[in-house]
């Protein structure tokens, strides 16, 4: 009887043993979980941090962008008018010539 009580609390103390290991195991996969987890939290904050950089240097450059727009516009008026202009000022110069050349004879 006492060899069976003894088997017994053997098998149970090989029992709590496995038991024991088992739930170190977990506790290790736990903790490696904890820090994948607390790595993958942080390098999402980052990711967030530089997109939020990249989204402002985007608003920023649109609205260069759009005044540069608005720029171009005045000036391809302004080229226009200065064009037409020029090309009133030859008319404006080829009369005064042939004017000029005519008094000379």
């Amino acid at each position: 009887m006492l060899r069976q009580h003894q088997a017994v609390i053997t098998q149970h103390e090989k029992r709590q043993r496995q038991f024991d290991k088992l739930v170190d195991e977990w506790k290790r996969k736990v903790v490696d979980l904890q820090t994948e987890l607390d790595n993958a939290q942080k390098e999402s904050r980052l990711n967030a941090a530089e997109a939020y950089k990249y989204k402002a240097q985007l608003d920023e450059n649109r609205e260069v962008i759009d005044a540069i727009r608005r720029e171009n516009k005045n000036l391809s008026g302004l080229l226009y008018f200065a064009y037409k202009d020029s090309k009133i000022i030859c008319c404006i110069l080829t009369l005064f010539l042939h004017s000029f050349i005519g008094r000379i004879r």
